[in-house]
Parts: C-alpha cells; sequence; structure tokens
C-alpha cells in the first residue's frame, strides 16, 4: 500500500528541494543545551546492548555553527513536535518521521541534515525525531559494528540496532508524543539512508532480555526516504 506519510512526504525530489532550501547555507541556532534537556536515551541505562565505551562525545562545529558528532556511545533521540513551532494545527495521531544524519558511518552531520531538517518537518505538522546513533567506522578504529547485509549477514550492525529500537520507543510512547503508531517512517541521507533503507525492509529484533521499558515488537518503519 501507498505510505502513509505520503501527504507529507510523498515525493522524494519535492523533499529534498524545499528542505534544501529551506535549511542550506543557514546560521546554527544555539540547541546544544535544548539538545541535552530533550534528548531521550534509546536503552536504559546498564542496558544498552554491545555498549563499548562511556566517554563524552566528540562535537565539532564548522563555520556556519553546525555541529558534527563522533564517538556516540549512549544512542539518543530529540523530539521535534509541532506544537512548538507549527503553521499546521497539531492533531492527534501526527505522523512521525525518524531523521538520520549522514557523515559515512564515521560521524553525523547533526544539524545540517538532523536538526534543521526535523525543525522544518515539525513546523508543517510532522513529528520529528533525531536520531544521534553509534558509529561502525573507521572500521578497525571504532568499537562498533557496521551493518553490511550483503557481506556479512550474520553481524547485526549497531546503527540498525538503535535505529530500530529507536522506531520501537517512538511507537511505544506514540500516545505521550501525539503520534499515530502505524505512520512512523524513517528518512536519512547518505549513510543515515542506509538505515532508514534497512529499517524499512526488516522487521527487527526483538527486544533482548525483556528489559526494556516498553513492550512494542514492531520496529519496521512505515515508510522511507533515503537521500
Amino acid at each position: 500500500g501507498a505510505c502513509s506519510v505520503t501527504a507529507y512526504v510523498s515525493q522524494t525530489a519535492c523533499v529534498r528541494s524545499l528542505v534544501s532550501c529551506s535549511i542550506s547555507r543557514r546560521p546554527c541556532e544555539s540547541m546544544a543545551s535544548d539538545d541535552a534537556d530533550r534528548a531521550v536515551f534509546l536503552w536504559p541505562a546498564g542496558n544498552v546492548p554491545g555498549l563499548a565505551g562511556s566517554g563524552p562525545e566528540a562535537v565539532t562545529v564548522n563555520s556556519r555553527g553546525e555541529r558534527s558528532i563522533k564517538e556516540v556511545h549512549f544512542p539518543s533521540i530529540v523530539p521535534f513536535l509541532p506544537a512548538e513551532n507549527s503553521v499546521v494545527a497539531p492533531a492527534a495521531g501526527l505522523p512521525a518521521v525518524l531523521v538520520i544524519p549522514g557523515g559515512g558511518h564515521s560521524a553525523l552531520a547533526y544539524d545540517s541534515e538532523g536538526t534543521f531538517v526535523a525543525r522544518w518537518l515539525a513546523a508543517r505538522g510532522v513529528a520529528a525525531f533525531v536520531l544521534k546513533h553509534r558509529l561502525g567506522r573507521p572500521e578497525g578504529i571504532s568499537p562498533y559494528a557496521l551493518h553490511r547485509p550483503a557481506t556479512a549477514p550474520d553481524v547485526e550492525g549497531h546503527c540498525i540496532l538503535d535505529t530500530e529500537r529507536a522506531i520501537r520507543l517512538i511507537r511505544s510512547r506514540a500516545a505521550e508524543w501525539g503520534v499515530d503508531p502505524t505512520r512512523v517512517g524513517a528518512m536519512g541521507f547518505s549513510a543515515g539512508g542506509e538505515c532508514a533503507s534497512w529499517a524499512s525492509m526488516r522487521p527487527g529484533l526483538p527486544n533482548p532480555s525483556g528489559k526494556l521499558p516498553d513492550a512494542v515488537t514492531d520496529a519496521l518503519a512505515s515508510c522511507a526516504v533515503p537521500f
């Protein structure tokens, strides 16, 4: 059937053009503390599967004030809800989009391909959630595995594990965030597009050991828009 978020993101080329025009070369708003206050960690403390570090994230800022993030150990999402700054009246059962920044699986272009896009979607009536996931590159240096279904089908990459968990988490808190749990899509840029594609084609693994705070098992994205 047709993707249930098509009223908002039906034409990939159109979305790419509009988002690009809306956010490119725009100075980064001061959102670092805002992110910290609103971040929702995907896994309960002590239950992060495959946790391989505990140090702080490495954040660099370019000349336009846009952040790039590396060394993620505790994956999270930050909600951007239409009620905050919307030209569309919020309504129950909003479509939701998980926004996954790119960066070659070695970094996350967190603002230019994350928070800017999420704010653009929220202003148009879509609940958006920016994912900060663990990175599988540089291979041999990063402690996390890269999902490579074609060459290593038995290796469960941490980026896809985090993506699937994020979708489950959004669905589990759908009532709180005013989201329709049957309309949770994913969009990603470059490496983030790979995560979005994988999440739309496989059901995901069940919650390990039943230790997670939600009982939602469906990790399949309703649709995906990879750029």
